[in-house]
């Protein structure tokens, strides 16, 4: 399962999710069933734990929930109450709370990643102005992708019980992948390393203007701007 599945059918800004999945009792096989609501959720409570391939499908949710509540508030009990499911469950497949925003960072990484490497297959001369641009516009095309900008920033800015060593790298990883990228487009390692920190900045900016006003179009005029001072004229 992917998160073309959630497909919430209101904004991520001062909502509910608009469609959560929750188990349904008594199938068996991977079955999700939809609602319209954290109440209804509620009232499918699930029948068994989960085997441990559903690890996944539990992470989904799990991802789907962040996008509208964040990571600094977050406890076992009211994401197991806003998925329908126990917190023994959740506690079944990741152990405990800090193994379940591991798991969130590592998922959110590898969709990010995804998205810019598919650019990079499709295009050997895609920059990273059009990147920038692209995975803005992924995160915004369905709900539940602003958590995977999202998890980045709250990871290292609230007390999730990362090591200081993790949240260093959530940030290093980033400068030294768009890094490389910039050197290839032409600019020099020194320039590359400054405008790879000022992209995530602007990215960490923009995603907290979305989260505060949720105004799509002026974000997205931002971004374009900003893509063109990626592409500027290099003394």
């Amino acid at each position: 399962m992917t998160l073309d599945t959630i497909t919430p059918s209101s904004p991520p800004v001062g909502t509910n999710i608009g469609l959560i999945l929750a188990y349904a009792e008594g199938r068996t096989g991977t079955i999700l069933e939809p609602v319209t609501s954290f109440r209804d959720a509620r009232s499918l409570p699930m029948a068994r734990p989960p085997a441990p391939e559903r690890r996944g499908e539990i992470l989904e949710l799990a991802i789907a929930y962040l996008a509208q509540n964040g990571l600094a508030n977050l406890t076992m009990r009211n994401l197991a109450t806003a998925l329908g499911a126990t917190t023994s469950v959740i506690f079944y497949q990741f152990g405990s709370k800090e193994k379940l925003v591991e798991a969130a960072l590592a998922r959110a990484r590898e969709a990010n990643l995804a998205v810019l490497e598919d650019l990079r297959s499709a295009d050997s001369h895609a920059t990273v102005a059009q990147a920038f641009v692209a995975i803005w516009d992924w995160w915004m095309r369905e709900p539940p992708r602003l958590a995977y900008s999202r998890l980045n920033m709250e990871a290292m800015m609230t007390d999730t019980a990362l090591s200081d060593e993790m949240r260093e790298e959530l940030l290093s990883y980033w400068i030294d992948y768009f890094s490389r990228w910039l050197v290839e487009d032409g600019h020099s390692l020194a320039e590359a390393r400054t405008l790879s920190t000022l992209l995530l900045a602007a990215q960490t900016g923009l995603t907290v203007d979305l989260i505060s006003t949720g105004d799509r179009e002026r974000l997205r005029t931002s971004v374009l701007h900003f893509s063109r001072l990626l592409e500027a004229p290099r003394s």
